[in-house]
């Protein structure tokens, strides 16, 4: 008998920090809640596993979060202007942003994203799920800030891009 057991939302979000302690220094093979601060505190030296090669670990397929729905990451200040460009070709888009549209008059599903990276991964799976269901041509998503705290949620978001964004139409 299958079965699934449901313990409701993580309170991290995001899967776990995966380190490789096998060589000389601790490396990084997927960010997670654990910060690089933090393990280089405990562990010293501390080096980041580039996405090269193949997968040392689980969840570090390049695509391995990716949702049916392409997904494209874009700038912050690129992303209404994005979404129209969309819309004036009559395709639907779905937008997961920090910030509110300048105008009302986007006529996308313009979802507002947590500006706290703790927060965000909590939501990030499960808005990304609820996108697949509205048959949108693309979800656009405003790039976080590249800061430490942000590591692990970039991290997914590229995985979630996955490089199909071109493949599938979305660019």
């Amino acid at each position: 008998m299958d079965c699934v057991i449901d313990g409701g939302s993580c309170k991290v979000g995001l899967e776990s920090t995966i380190l490789d302690l096998s060589g000389e220094y601790p490396r990084v093979l997927r960010p997670g809640a654990v910060m690089p601060n933090v393990l280089t505190r405990v562990l010293g030296e501390l080096l980041t596993v580039s996405a090269g090669g193949g997968p040392r670990a689980p969840g570090c397929l390049a695509s391995h979060y990716a949702p049916d729905t392409p997904l494209q990451l874009i700038d912050a200040t690129e992303i209404e202007a994005a979404a129209q460009s969309f819309l004036n070709f009559g395709q639907s888009v779905a937008v997961l942003s920090m910030h509110p549209p300048a105008t009302n008059e986007v006529g996308c599903r313009w979802l507002m994203m947590p500006a706290d990276p703790k927060e965000y991964g909590q939501v990030l799976y499960a808005l990304l799920r609820e996108i697949d269901t509205w048959d949108c041509h693309c979800a656009l998503v405003e790039l976080p800030p590249a800061k430490m705290e942000w590591e692990a949620v970039r991290d997914r978001l590229k995985r979630a891009a996955g490089g199909r964004q071109a493949e599938r139409g979305c660019a």
